[in-house]
């Protein structure tokens, strides 16, 4: 049966393949108002504000899931660094923030600890132990704003460099400087000859597509700067008529510094030797601090970029004119810049259109200030001339069409008016437990592929459960306990075939013992793992009748630890 027009089954069907490149906008002002005026009699505003709350958190979750992420997340990352003293690894990006969409990018910086980046003026804030670290001075690029030379002021003896650091030192003038093109394409080969897999060298990143978890992974080398940046002075001291961030929060990140990252100012035709400041700590720490209606709008910011990136390509011819990170410095300014009442469950939609009309105006001035450093315009090069006047229109005509805006049909991604069609009439409502439980035992899943075994690690995910707080607390710390003993189990395994008859039964003993408390919480990996030891010592028996019990309670599940919901 045909729809009616104007509803939004028709109106999620619209299309743009009869307009010629370079037209700002498919619809015409005739079939936009006949269009809004149609939905209007559908919907309330508020309604639909509910509504829109509602699809976003089936689409990320809801605060509870939300934080349970980030907790599995961070305890990972806490394990992971136990006892690290040479390397840090800080998970990033959309998953870093919370976020499980389909194009959810797993970044991962590296960061170099035996590598010192100060001010020349500031030496004495390295500590104690930062002594007999190679250390850097950071000096000015001669470029943009946010970008810097590094000046080896010392090379720490012994495991303190690479080779990799070492091939990467030039001589200039009486100093000698470390280059960050050759750094970086040296990095990306180790990584390649090591995991046998083809990296590639991606702005300040070597990425690699994942078949495992469905996306690209970007790996980041990363140096820590204990001063923060001359550059970004201004943020510390601008005004904030409504209290966000707080000071707490801002001591917090200052306190934590920043880091420099491998990559050059593209608009800089040379690009050798400089480094970018990386505030992404900074930024996951704001992202976090944001309230669950403020990280709504910025998950919606999201899934209309990803539908509107055909219409990018077909009108301007770059579909990736608007990257991911000019949205999250959209909605650091935007809550910046406003009263914490306008954020609420009720006023979604208008807080997108505010955010909405501020990239418009950002966009028709050309500059995009970086949040940090206000005087860094990121449209530099990318936005401008033609391309900068097709956009303004394009993005005037989407502020127009009100709630049409978010019913434009995407390939890519689930279009947000089907998923409004799909909750019209729904009450708002929170998930069952079991579904938080669910995306917290998948998360403790994902995060667990990075833990290997080691004292430190283990002593590390025990302590982690003796300061929980929480049942989710519990939960991940144990698991992540029983994850570090079944790796050690591996390990045991592997070496059960030396030595003496009593020594391997010891250490197979040992095995089985660590397998089991994985076993008792989940069937996979957990039992499954302890079904094939039993299997791998010809234990058939004990096999049997694990593989019959799995089967007989319907237990036999397969998970798929990725990011694609």
């Amino acid at each position: 049966m045909a729809a009616a027009p104007g509803t939004l089954s028709e109106i999620s069907m619209l299309n743009f393949e009869h307009i010629k490149y370079g037209e700002p906008c498919p619809l015409n002002d005739h079939v936009i108002t006949r269009m809004m005026r149609d939905f209007r009699l559908q919907v309330e505003q508020k309604d639909i504000s509910s509504l829109l709350a509602q699809c976003l958190d089936d689409c990320h979750g809801t605060e509870a899931i939300v934080s349970n992420r980030r907790k599995a997340i961070a305890t990972s990352d806490y394990i992971q660094n136990a006892n690290n003293n040479l390397l840090n690894w800080l998970t990033g990006g959309s998953v870093g923030d919370g976020f499980r969409m389909k194009t959810s990018d797993s970044d991962a910086m590296h960061v170099m600890m035996s590598v010192v980046v100060v001010d020349p003026d500031q030496t004495h804030l390295i500590p104690q132990e930062g002594i007999r670290k190679t250390i850097l001075y950071m000096k000015e690029g001669g470029c943009r704003p946010g970008y810097v030379t590094l000046e080896i002021a010392r090379l720490a003896d012994g495991s303190g460099t690479t080779t990799i650091f070492n091939d990467a030192i030039i001589p200039f003038g009486d100093s000698m400087y470390l280059s960050s093109d050759i750094y970086r394409q040296g990095k990306a080969d180790a990584l390649a000859r090591a995991i046998g897999v083809g990296y590639v060298s991606n702005g300040p990143c070597s990425t690699v597509y994942s078949k495992h978890y469905g996306n690209s992974i970007d790996i980041s080398d990363a140096f820590p700067c204990i001063s923060w940046p001359n550059a970004a002075h201004e943020w510390i001291h601008r005004p904030r008529l409504y209290g966000w961030p707080a000071q707490t929060m801002i001591d917090k990140i200052i306190q934590g510094g920043c880091h420099v990252v491998p990559v050059g100012d593209k608009c800089s035709t040379d690009t050798l030797l400089q480094w970018r400041i990386s505030f992404a700590c900074a930024e996951q720490m704001l992202v976090h601090s944001l309230t669950h209606p403020q990280f709504r709008v910025y998950g919606l910011l999201k899934y209309f970029l990803l539908q509107i990136k055909d219409l990018l390509d077909h009108i301007i011819g770059d579909r990736d004119v608007i990257c991911s990170y000019f949205l999250k410095t959209l909605i650091f300014h935007a809550v910046e810049n406003s009263p914490h009442s306008l954020w609420s469950t009720q006023n979604t939609f208008i807080c997108f259109r505010f955010c909405l009309s501020i990239l418009t105006s950002w966009v028709k001035s050309g500059y995009c200030p970086n949040y940090f450093i206000q005087s860094n315009n990121m449209f530099l090069r990318k936005i401008h001339g033609e391309t900068r006047q097709r956009l303004v229109h394009l993005l005037k005509d989407m502020y127009n069409m009100s709630w049409m805006c978010l019913c434009l049909k995407s390939d890519r991604s689930p279009y947000i008016g089907r998923m409004l069609q799909q909750h019209k009439g729904a009450t708002f409502r929170q998930p069952p437990e079991y579904i938080r439980d669910l995306d917290l035992f998948r998360e403790c899943l994902f995060s667990s592929h990075r833990q290997r075994n080691g004292n430190g690690k283990l002593y590390s995910s025990m302590q982690c459960l003796h300061t929980s707080h929480t049942d989710a607390d519990d939960f991940i710390a144990y698991f992540a306990i029983t994850t570090t003993l079944t790796s050690r189990a591996s390990e045991l395994f592997g070496e059960s075939n030396t030595g003496s008859n009593k020594q391997k039964y010891i250490s197979m003993k040992k095995c089985k013992h660590f397998l089991t408390p994985q076993a008792l919480m989940c069937t996979s990996p957990g039992l499954m793992m302890l079904a094939t030891f039993h299997y791998l010592t010809a234990d058939y028996r004990k096999t049997l009748q694990m593989c019959a019990y799995m089967r007989s309670t319907g237990k036999l599940l397969h998970w798929q630890v990725n990011t694609s919901d």
